[in-house]
């Protein structure tokens, strides 16, 4: 990959994904076992197993030779093998979605578009004021797919910057958020540090478990 390419990795979470050798850390079991349900685990587990696969690839080494650093809210980092590599990594239910790109932090978010009660309270604490004139005027069969739009480009940008979804930087709002659809029924956002290639020059992968 070359700088200023954007590679986005659409993973499947579901039971195959078991099939997937390269083990885990010691700090990723513990963040494993913390997770409340034994769906989230194995979920998780499987998520970072072909997170690694993928991004052992572009390293040139093992999957388990790979080491994480992580900032200050959990976001990772390539720590060994050295390299220029950027990524992030998004998941919910069986669908997940890794960003690649290089020497360019990167962010990434996703999630289904579904009702949810709690969702206009979630946008009165964080969105800005703009954003809340334009979602209150919307009825509710109208109202979710703007307000996972606005919510997963915010995650984006702050996943790309590594901050806190209610402690983020006023320079969070200067970065440029692209929403589309991994598929029918969901909503995902991507955003860097740096501007990314318009859409039609993003490469779509899929990790092939056949």
């Amino acid at each position: 990959m070359h700088g200023g390419d954007l590679h986005i990795w659409k993973l499947d979470l579901s039971e195959h994904g078991n099939t997937i050798h390269p083990p885990l850390s010691s700090d990723e079991t513990r963040r494993a076992e913390k997770l409340r349900s034994e769906d989230q685990k194995k979920r998780f587990v499987v998520a970072r197993k072909e997170m690694r696969q993928i991004l052992a690839a572009y390293l040139e080494c093992k999957p388990a030779d790979i080491s994480f650093a992580y900032g200050k809210k959990g976001k990772p980092a390539i720590k060994f093998p050295e390299s220029d590599i950027q990524f992030n990594i998004t998941h919910s239910g069986d669908l997940g979605l890794l960003a690649v790109t290089r020497g360019n932090p990167v962010g990434i978010d996703l999630e289904p578009v579904v009702q949810r009660k709690n969702a206009r309270h979630i946008a009165q604490r964080v969105f800005d004021q703009a954003v809340l004139d334009e979602l209150d005027q919307l009825e509710d069969e109208h109202f979710f797919s703007p307000f996972f739009q606005y919510w997963t480009s915010l995650e984006s940008r702050i996943k790309a910057i590594g901050v806190g979804v209610f402690d983020y930087a006023s320079s969070v709002s200067a970065l440029e958020a692209h929403n589309f659809e991994p598929q029918s029924g969901w909503m995902a956002s991507v955003s860097a540090l740096s501007p990314l290639p318009e859409k039609t020059k993003w490469v779509m992968l899929y990790l092939d478990l056949s």
